[in-house]
């Protein structure tokens, strides 16, 4: 993957969509329903440079900061952001749902993926490692860091 360094800047994000439908229309056509806005179905995950990914829904906004601690050990802050205080159990269950749920996907499938990855990767045994498909963002997150270190 090709990173430009002349457009890197500290406000360099990388963008990845979760959902149905197709992400390239931002209607509902593309999803099947007519009229129906696509972030009402779609969860947007914004990787803010350096270590801060922000999740998108229609009723909260998550926010991680990653905190590296040594080579293999990172921390994670998170925080759920809603509009309002959940003021009847209906809106309390779908925010604990919805907290559970993200602490799950990213702690128990996406941070324990990189885990496994990084012990293996750091055996040695791998002369070369290929990132695709949503790993490709990592090759352009070192393409930004790259930019800001002095040549």
């Amino acid at each position: 993957m090709q990173h430009d360094e002349s457009r890197a800047s500290s406000s360099e994000t990388l963008r990845q969509n979760e959902g149905a439908g197709s992400l390239q229309h931002r209607t509902g056509a593309a999803c099947g329903t007519p009229g129906e806005i696509i972030y009402k179905t779609v969860t947007t995950v914004y990787n803010m440079f350096p270590n801060c990914v922000i999740i998108t829904s229609p009723w909260y906004v998550s926010v991680m900061l990653l905190h590296p601690r040594a080579p293999n050990h990172t921390t994670v802050e998170y925080h759920m952001l809603t509009r309002t205080v959940p003021d009847n159990p209906k809106a309390e269950e779908l925010y604990a749902r919805s907290y559970d749920m993200i602490l799950n996907v990213f702690g128990n499938e996406d941070f324990r993926a990189a885990e496994i990855s990084h012990a293996g990767l750091a055996t040695g045994a791998l002369k070369t490692c290929v990132y695709s498909g949503l790993e490709a963002s990592i090759a352009t997150y070192y393409g930004v860091l790259d930019s800001f270190l002095p040549r």
